[in-house]
């Protein structure tokens, strides 16, 4: 004989799989809001430590810097800061907070908008980029192209970051795909990737107002000698 703990009927079954589906959204959005404010923490150390080398700050003012710094609770805060600091900005700066809101709304309000999640006057705008595949014709006409298709002889296809929003009315409920999720996510990695490489940039540029050169290593790649640098005014 077989036993069941309990029935649940096919409109029941389908609630379930919607509220998991929104779990896992909330859940994915406020992982990356985690841990990109823990790698805004090690950016920013990484930040200090290259001034301190270079410019021989004080090292306990340094360590308090790193300290109000990990204090902050806004991750935003921290991209601000850490463009004041280096010139380094974050293409998701502009879309962080809305993301929050709808982290916020789709955890402690079972996804319906209420009045403390509106980002507009009676509404809460969701906005990210997203990577779009456009091909331009032979004649200079662009259009986006969402599945495979035939190109032209002369023509092209390229890649743009398009803005993109969803717009929810307070009391209406949050629906976020998981393609949107995608989108998010995919242009936040490169984001990241972006912030990594003007960190290349920033040292080229402390570097050169200090007169230093890169060395070459005994495998033939080019590294920067600031601890050396810095270690020979030590002694």
């Amino acid at each position: 004989m077989k036993y069941e703990l309990f029935k649940l009927s096919d409109e029941e079954k389908q609630k379930s799989r919607d509220l998991f589906k929104q779990w896992t959204i909330s859940n994915a959005i406020a992982e990356y809001i985690h841990t990109t404010s823990i790698f805004a923490d090690r950016f920013y150390s990484h930040i200090l430590v290259i001034e301190w080398l270079l410019n021989g700050e004080n090292f306990d003012a340094l360590i308090k810097k790193e300290r109000d710094f990990h204090r902050l609770t806004s991750l935003n805060d921290k991209l601000k800061k850490i463009r004041k600091q280096s010139g380094i900005f974050s293409g998701m700066y502009d879309y962080i907070s809305s993301l929050n809101k709808a982290r916020h709304c789709i955890v402690h309000n079972a996804g319906y908008v209420a009045n403390q999640h509106l980002n507009r006057h009676d509404s809460l705008e969701l906005k990210w980029k997203r990577m779009a595949i456009i091909l331009t014709s032979p004649d200079g006409e662009s259009v986006e192209i969402d599945k495979p298709m035939h190109v032209a002889e002369g023509g092209s296809l390229g890649i743009r970051f398009v803005e993109t929003s969803l717009i929810f009315k307070q009391g209406e409920s949050i629906n976020i795909t998981l393609k949107d999720l995608h989108d998010l996510l995919g242009f936040a990695q490169i984001d990241i990737g972006s912030m990594r490489q003007s960190f290349d940039a920033f040292l080229d540029r402390l570097a050169g107002e200090k007169g230093i050169e890169k060395e070459k290593r005994s495998d033939g790649r080019y590294y920067w000698p600031f601890a050396e640098i810095r270690r020979s005014d030590m002694v």
